[in-house]
């Protein structure tokens, strides 16, 4: 891979932070906060009330905005960053809302170097690991740096929830290709302007159009290689001694009405886990609950998964020039299964992956394009993003 040795390679040659974040005013410093609050209370079982005098690791904090709220509840930050030039703007950040003293340390460590002789409450890494060749070890070093009882946080591209946006990338790659255009040039940001602008300024984004272009429509490490998924995380974690809490988006639900006192066993709750992920499997794919009455349709079986799997191995490797595009190809058990969806989104999905996987063949780039728009793929979004919440468990009596 040319373009850049590794994610924070990439950001930097590019100039352009991927989360743009404003704490110019109070009144954005709230809404960021509401954000970030539903995030770790609402959906990671992290209660922010809990956190004054704990000790938090954050491993990749750019800036240091989304630190900011960890700090106004009290905590106590350790914070890790490689790229110094954002070192300065992070102190200043801390100190404008009289923060400094709530700064135990700013590390430029990467995570791989950063010790292990101290244990911390609670340790985030979030919008980096994956794309680390090493990130099944790094993601049980973070396991080790937890106090027993402590909360992990990793967030990752997922396989399964960005079948959608993967399209997105490979309607743009042909896009470019019919038009004789470099992927990752100003033409092939007007051309996915004309594509997905209007729907994207439809939606409540944190980031301009541009900044998502670069970060997940031409970004060489939204690929299958840097792609992860929870049926890989899950049985990392427990070697580490840790065990699933929740995600975002949320999607697992306790077993309904089970007493306290009947604990499971160690690895029950990870297996009930990856069952209700099976279960779930539509939504994953199009980010969004099945409708009631056809919850029973989102169940897949495994060779759907591994159909799945092998439509978004064949997207990377096309859009990353490693193969042609027969590599791409909606056939076998994940054709059938969508096809024999009668829930409105899946129905919709399958509508939408079919006429893009049709449009595939034209020569023409003009009717391409045009194919593209009436498939409706502009208007879908999936649930290409996720964070995995966990605790450990070893220490614990």
């Amino acid at each position: 891979m040319s373009e850049a040795a590794s994610l924070l390679d990439y950001y930097r040659k590019n100039r352009f932070n991927p989360v743009p974040i404003d704490l110019a005013t109070p009144e954005a410093l709230s809404a960021h906060a509401a954000k970030r609050r539903t995030l770790y209370s609402g959906h990671l079982g992290i209660p922010l009330g809990l956190l004054s005098g704990q000790k938090v690791l954050e491993f990749g904090c750019n800036s240091g905005e989304n630190a900011v709220v960890l700090a106004l509840c009290g905590a106590d930050l350790t914070l890790v960053e490689p790229n110094e030039q954002v070192h300065q703007r992070l102190r200043d950040v801390f100190e404008a809302f009289g923060l400094g003293a709530r700064l135990e340390a700013l590390s430029s460590l990467g995570i791989d170097e950063f010790p292990e002789d101290r244990k911390y409450n609670v340790v985030l890494a979030e919008g980096f690991l994956f794309a680390l060749p090493n990130k099944a070890e790094l993601a049980a070093k973070i396991c080790r740096l937890l106090t027993p009882g402590g909360i992990g946080v990793i967030s990752f591209n997922c396989r399964f929830g960005g079948l959608i946006e993967l399209h997105k990338r490979l309607a743009l790659y042909r896009a470019c290709e019919l038009a004789g255009a470099d992927f990752r040039s100003e033409q092939s940001l007007a051309i996915a302007q004309e594509l997905y602008g209007a729907a994207f300024a439809r939606i409540s984004a944190s980031r301009p159009f541009a900044a998502w272009w670069k970060d997940l429509l031409v970004n060489p490490f939204y690929a299958d290689r840097y792609l992860w998924s929870y049926g890989e995380l899950l049985p990392v974690l427990a070697a580490a001694g840790a065990e699933f809490l929740s995600t975002s988006p949320r999607w697992f639900e306790e077993e309904p009405m089970r007493w306290y006192k009947n604990v499971p066993a160690p690895g029950a709750r990870n297996a009930a886990v990856m069952e209700q992920w099976r279960g779930r499997f539509g939504g994953m794919l199009t980010g969004k609950p099945a409708q009631p009455g056809f919850e029973a349709e989102g169940m897949a079986g495994p060779e759907v998964v591994a159909g799945v799997e092998t439509l978004a191995l064949g997207i990377s490797d096309y859009t990353e020039g490693l193969r042609g595009l027969d590599a791409v190809r909606l056939d076998g058990p994940l054709a059938a299964w969508l096809r024999a969806a009668r829930d409105p989104n899946l129905a919709a999905l399958c509508a939408c992956l079919t006429a893009v996987h049709q449009a595939l063949a034209l020569t023409s780039a003009e009717d391409f394009r045009a194919a593209v728009a009436g498939s409706g793929l502009a208007g879908l979004w999936g649930s290409a993003y996720h964070y995995l919440s966990f605790t450990q468990r070893e220490g614990i009596l």
